[in-house]
């Protein structure tokens, strides 16, 4: 099952250019990202990221995963938003409070 912080993990790799700009970038450790987006290429079988250079990028794969994992954060980001809402001490509980 894909995790929607894994999915973080490789668009800030993937938009950083490396593992260490996006470690300083996140304050997240680079071997937490390191170790995600490793996890993340093992369960899909695909190599995600070239990394033959200095700065990573995206393989051809990748670049369609990246596409696509935008847009679901995006919608898991939206979906955290509205139901915050519903958390003791949102919005929803203070106006039916």
């Amino acid at each position: 099952m894909l995790n929607v912080e894994v999915v973080r993990s490789f668009l800030l790799v993937a938009t950083h250019g490396s593992f260490s700009a996006a470690a300083r970038a996140s304050g997240r450790p680079k071997s937490t990202l390191s170790r995600h987006v490793i996890g993340l290429e093992q369960h899909l079988s695909v190599c995600l990221l070239d990394r033959s250079e200095p700065a990573v990028r995206p393989t051809e794969a990748g670049e369609r995963f990246r596409r696509l994992a935008v847009r679901i954060v995006k919608q898991v980001s939206r979906l955290e938003a509205e139901l915050g809402a519903f958390a003791p001490g949102g919005a929803r509980e203070t106006e039916a409070g």
